[in-house]
């Protein structure tokens, strides 16, 4: 079994190619957060939490990361490469 840190170095490895680098900043943030915190943080319900600690509101994680739905779409699709 591996632990939350291997996952994560793997993942990293893996997102570098379909992502752009705020959304890969942003993933970084999320692994670190699942590290520290498990499974649990990676929650949808989690993600506007995360936005808020992460960038301080909504506008500026979109300014950044994407819209709205770039910003979930980002949140689910990178946990495949933790767990693939």
């Amino acid at each position: 079994t591996k632990t939350r840190k291997e996952r994560s170095s793997i993942a990293k490895s893996k997102i570098e190619n379909n992502y752009n680098a705020n959304q890969i900043d942003f993933i970084n943030f999320l692994l670190h957060q699942y590290i520290m915190n498990g499974i649990f943080e990676l929650d949808l319900n989690k993600l506007p939490d995360l936005v808020q600690i992460r960038y301080g509101s909504i506008k500026d994680a979109e300014e950044k990361v994407g819209d709205i739905n770039t910003i979930k779409s980002t949140f689910n699709n990178f946990q495949k490469y933790l767990y693939s």
